[in-house]
C-alpha cells in the first residue's frame, strides 16, 4: 500500500525538518530512536526523504541526526517523551 506512494524524485522543497523521538534505552533489546527528514514539497504534499531512525547510545543518536541536519535540514525538531539528558546531548 505504501509502495504505491513512493516516488523517485521529491520536488521542491519549501521547508525540511528532522524530527527526533529517542528512545529512554538503547541496545539490541531497545526502541529505536526515531529519526527522520521530511519536508514540505511546493505541491503542497508532505514527504519522508530519508529514516535513519536507530538503535544507539544517545550520544550514536545524536551524532547520526547532527549529519542529518547538516546535509538536508534547516530546522531541528526535537521530540522528548522522557528524560531531558537526551536533548542536552543534542547542539
Amino acid at each position: 500500500m505504501i509502495d504505491d506512494l513512493r516516488v523517485k524524485n521529491a520536488p521542491e522543497m519549501v521547508r525540511v525538518v528532522l524530527a527526533i523521538d529517542p528512545a529512554v534505552t538503547s541496545g539490541e533489546n531497545a526502541d529505536e530512536t526515531g529519526i527522520v527528514v521530511a519536508g514540505r514539497a511546493v505541491d503542497g504534499h508532505a514527504y519522508v526523504l530519508c529514516d535513519l531512525s536507530c538503535r544507539l547510545t544517545s550520544d550514536g543518536w545524536a551524532r547520526r541526526a547532527v549529519e542529518a541536519y547538516k546535509v538536508a535540514a534547516n530546522k531541528s525538531r526535537r521530540l522528548s517523551n522522557f528524560d531531558q539528558n537526551f536533548q542536552r546531548q543534542m547542539p
